[in-house]
């Protein structure tokens, strides 16, 4: 058995620098790449890091992108979607990042989730299947929730949250309750 080093002809100078450590030389094999760990301890690995080291870092720089690319019907390479990350701000002890999603929808781009500022943005519906709900921890950590289930609908229903502050009114046992802290006590408006 022998192991050969060939070379493409290069269009350009090019220089491939070997790092200074130990470990394996990672091979595409008929398309797939896969980055192994032995270590048999608790530590993170394996890690892939994407480093952007640049001299004059800025905010909104463009930081890494994960891209997703195949041929459609007429052959052409298509980015059909990514994972994408970009400075927000980058001064020492306050950095920020925004975190993207997108794939495509009808021939474009389309972003459908970012993390940032604190935040989750969901820029498309979000649809819950069969059986999923939405738990509601509240403001302790205890063995006590809120959850948001759905009952099996007939039909498409819409419910639309009122431009107002305030409580739900809830049915308890086909009985509504109404409370206020207001001065002038609740009121029913029909």
């Amino acid at each position: 058995f022998e192991t050969s080093l060939t070379v493409v002809s290069p269009t350009a100078d090019r220089t491939i620098t070997l790092p200074d450590a130990s470990g394996d030389v990672v091979l595409n094999e008929s398309g797939t790449v896969t980055i192994t760990s032995t270590d048999a301890g608790a530590s993170d690995g394996p890690i892939l890091k994407l480093f952007r080291d640049s001299s004059s870092p800025a905010d909104n720089d463009e930081l890494g992108e994960v891209r997703f690319h195949g041929r459609n019907s007429a052959n052409e390479d298509i980015n059909y979607g990514g994972i994408s990350c970009s400075f927000i701000d980058v001064t020492d002890g306050t950095e920020d990042t925004r975190m993207e999603i997108k794939t495509r929808l009808n021939g474009g781009l389309v972003t459908y989730y970012q993390a940032k500022f604190g935040l989750n943005e969901f820029r498309k519906p979000v649809k819950m299947l069969e059986n999923t709900n939405i738990v509601f921890e509240g403001d302790a950590a205890n063995d006590f929730e809120t959850t948001l289930t759905v009952a099996g609908p007939t039909a498409d229903r819409t419910i639309t949250l009122p431009d107002a502050t305030g409580d739900v009114v809830l049915n308890e046992s086909g009985t509504v309750n109404l409370r206020s802290t207001a001065d002038g006590g609740p009121q029913l408006n029909i």
